[in-house]
C-alpha cells in the first residue's frame, strides 16, 4: 500500500515542478523588451539633423537675410544721396545759367542805353551851341545889318533880331525836350547798372556752392 502513495506523491511533485517552470517560461516570454535608449544610446540616422542643428541653421539663414537687407538699404541710401547731390548741382547750374543769361541781356540793354545817352547828350550839346550862336548873333545884329547892306537899318535890325529871338525860343524848347530825354536815358543806364551789380552779387554765392 505504501508504493502507490509514494508514486502518487512523486507524480504530484513532478506536476508542480512542470507547472512552475511553465509559468516562469511564460512570464519570461511575455516580458517586453527594454527601450534601446535605456540600454545604449543609438546614433541618429545620417539623413536627419538634430533639432539644435536645424534651429542653428534657421538662425544663420535669418542673419544672412538681415545682412543682405542692411546692405541693400545702405546701397539705396548712397544712391539717394548721390541723386540729391546731382539734383542740387543741376539746380545750381540752372540758377547760375539763368542769372548769367539775365546779366548778358541787361548788359546788352545797357550798351544800347549808353549809346542812346551819348546820342542824346550830343544832341543836347549841339542845341546848347546853337543857342549860344543865336545869342551872339542877337548881340551883333547892328553889325550884321551893316554887313548885309540893309538900307533901313532900324527896320532891318528889328526884323533880324525878331527872327533870332524866335529861333532862340524854338531852340530853348527843343533843349528842354532834349534835356528830358537825357535825364531819362541817364536814369535807365543807372537802373541797368544797378541790376547788373545786384545779379553779379547774387551769382557769387552760386559760384561758391559749386
Amino acid at each position: 500500500m505504501k508504493r502507490p502513495a509514494l508514486m502518487t506523491n512523486l507524480i504530484i511533485s513532478l506536476a508542480i515542478s512542470l507547472t512552475v517552470g511553465g509559468v516562469t517560461a511564460s512570464a519570461g516570454a511575455q516580458e517586453p523588451a527594454r527601450p534601446a535608449s535605456q540600454t545604449k544610446a543609438q546614433p541618429q540616422p545620417s539623413g536627419q539633423k538634430s533639432p539644435a542643428s536645424a534651429e542653428a541653421g534657421q538662425e544663420q539663414v535669418v542673419e544672412g537675410n538681415e545682412e543682405a537687407l542692411r546692405r541693400a538699404i545702405s546701397g539705396l541710401s548712397e544712391q539717394i544721396g548721390e541723386l540729391k547731390n546731382e539734383v542740387r548741382r543741376l539746380r545750381q547750374e540752372t540758377e547760375r545759367s539763368s542769372i548769367t543769361l539775365e546779366i548778358m541781356l541787361n548788359e546788352e540793354r545797357l550798351a544800347k542805353a549808353e549809346a542812346k545817352l551819348d546820342a542824346d547828350t550830343d544832341q543836347l550839346n549841339q542845341l546848347d551851341s546853337h543857342m549860344q550862336d543865336i545869342q551872339r548873333r542877337i548881340e551883333t545884329v547892328p553889325q550884321e545889318v551893316l554887313a548885309r547892306g540893309i538900307l533901313r537899318r532900324e527896320e532891318g535890325e528889328k526884323a533880324l533880331r525878331a527872327e533870332y529871338e524866335r529861333l532862340l525860343e524854338q531852340t530853348k524848347e527843343e533843349r528842354v525836350t532834349q534835356q528830358q530825354k537825357v535825364t531819362e536815358s541817364q536814369a535807365k543806364v543807372a537802373r541797368l547798372r544797378q541790376q547788373i551789380e545786384a545779379l553779379s552779387r547774387k551769382l557769387e554765392p552760386v559760384e561758391e556752392k559749386k
